[in-house]
């Protein structure tokens, strides 16, 4: 079976998954008693203009 997406679609999934993937991460590092980092990239520039 063929599919055909859009490359709007395709990059808004690779932009997402890496989303996803940090968040597994930041879940566990939690359960294992580590604070992980801010990764929210809005935080991320805020920090960065001061």
């Amino acid at each position: 079976m063929a599919f055909h997406n859009k490359v709007n679609d395709i990059l808004l999934h690779v932009f997402n998954h890496g989303t996803y993937h940090r968040a597994q991460i930041a879940s566990e590092m939690r359960r294992n008693g580590v604070e992980p980092i801010n990764t929210d990239y809005i935080t991320f520039i805020r920090l960065k203009q001061h």
